[in-house]
């Protein structure tokens, strides 16, 4: 009991002081250093009338990833203290926990502006060719997210079809198979949200601006992807701890989830140099947005 209660104490603190330390403030020269490096990566010049929007959408991703990283580590805190003699199982919930709480963070973010009705009045550019998911998202980024948000029902599916984590703790067999359906619900409503996104007009007024408004939404899409996959991570879980079989397994599940993770990030690491929505909608030789 009064390690359980020390443990909560910590998840309160910890995270507390942390945010305390690294938490986006929005002061002038913060705004305009987020606003800056986001500029060198998309390579797109930050000019006046682009600033203030940029800096106010990127201010608003992070703190959500930092809060969500945080609540989701203090959340785990107390489980973590009782996998004090089972280390690998506690590594990993430390580093699912975060994650997660981060990705829900970041759709949230991503949902909010998907729903918000642009302004009738304001002044749009017409496009050529209206853009597609493909235009923001590398289908190979999208197949490494659809294929990891699979991986963890279906082991999970394996351990309800063998017995092994039978009854779940907590849930139960419903819950179970609730969970299962989970991760490609989550990947598809992702996926409609896009849709409806991308349906939408896009106010802007000069061409910078709707160039600026492609690489935040191009961000937003790739950080929505975090939560199927995460939520395929978090099915696997419960299983792990019901049952010593599923545990014994658990090594070769988790070495297959990491790996699709690892893939994913790399090839969001590869856009963040080479932003994939550049290429597609605005070339280099396209000296208007530069």
């Amino acid at each position: 009991m009064v390690g359980t209660l020390v443990a909560v104490l910590l998840g309160l603190a910890i995270p507390a002081g942390v945010a305390a330390v690294i938490y986006p403030r929005g002061d002038a020269p913060q705004r305009l250093k987020l606003a800056d490096e986001k500029a060198r990566q998309v390579d797109l010049a930050l000019t006046p009338d682009v600033a203030d929007d940029v800096a106010e959408r990127l201010l608003r991703r992070k703190r959500a990833s930092l809060l969500g990283g945080l609540l989701g580590f203090a959340g785990v805190l107390p489980l973590l203290v009782t996998l004090a003699d089972r280390a690998w199982a506690g590594l990993v919930v430390a580093w699912a926990a975060p994650a997660a709480g981060r990705a829900v963070a970041l759709a949230v973010v991503a949902a909010r502006e998907a729903v918000r009705a642009p302004d009738a009045e304001a002044p749009r550019l017409a496009r050529a060719v209206r853009p597609s998911t493909r235009d923001y998202v590398p289908t190979s980024a999208l197949a490494c997210a659809g294929a990891a948000a699979l991986v963890g029902p279906a082991v999970a599916l394996a351990s309800l079809a063998t017995g092994w984590g039978d009854p779940w703790p907590v849930v139960g067999r419903t819950g179970m198979v609730l969970a299962i359906a989970l991760p490609p619900a989550v990947l598809a409503l992702t996926l409609l949200l896009w849709r409806r996104w991308l349906d939408m007009p896009q106010p802007a007024a000069t061409v910078q601006q709707l160039a600026w408004d492609d690489a935040l939404r191009a961000g937003l899409l790739q950080d929505s992807l975090e939560l199927p996959v995460m939520c395929s991570v978090l099915v696997v879980l419960p299983p792990l701890f019901a049952d010593e079989r599923f545990s014994a397994a658990f090594p070769f599940v988790l070495l297959v989830l990491i790996g699709l993770a690892v893939a994913f990030t790399v090839r969001q690491k590869q856009g963040s140099r080479e932003p994939h929505f550049r290429h597609r909608l605005w070339p280099p030789l396209q000296d208007a947005v530069r």
